[in-house]
């Protein structure tokens, strides 16, 4: 784990996403849920990365792609 990193963990439903987000100093995750649209996520990539570098890794399935593509379009790492 890099030191500074927050880490970003995603579950994908149909309507909306889970997302985890560990915090350099934090213990516990932060959870919250977003609406699955492309502008919440970008938004939610946008916030976070005023914080630090920002790592995702998501859930394997249909939409993974599409996952992966917006967060590496806002310039976090996807895994």
């Amino acid at each position: 784990m890099e030191k500074n990193t927050i880490y970003i963990a995603l579950d994908d439903s149909k309507r909306k996403l889970v997302v985890a987000m560990l915090r350099p100093a934090a213990t516990e995750p932060e959870e919250r849920e977003i609406p699955k649209d492309p502008s919440h996520i970008q938004r939610l990539c946008r916030r976070v990365q005023r914080e630090g570098p920002v790592q995702a890794c998501y859930e394997a399935g249909v939409s993974g792609y599409d996952l992966y593509r917006q967060f590496t379009a806002a310039g976090s790492r996807a895994k």
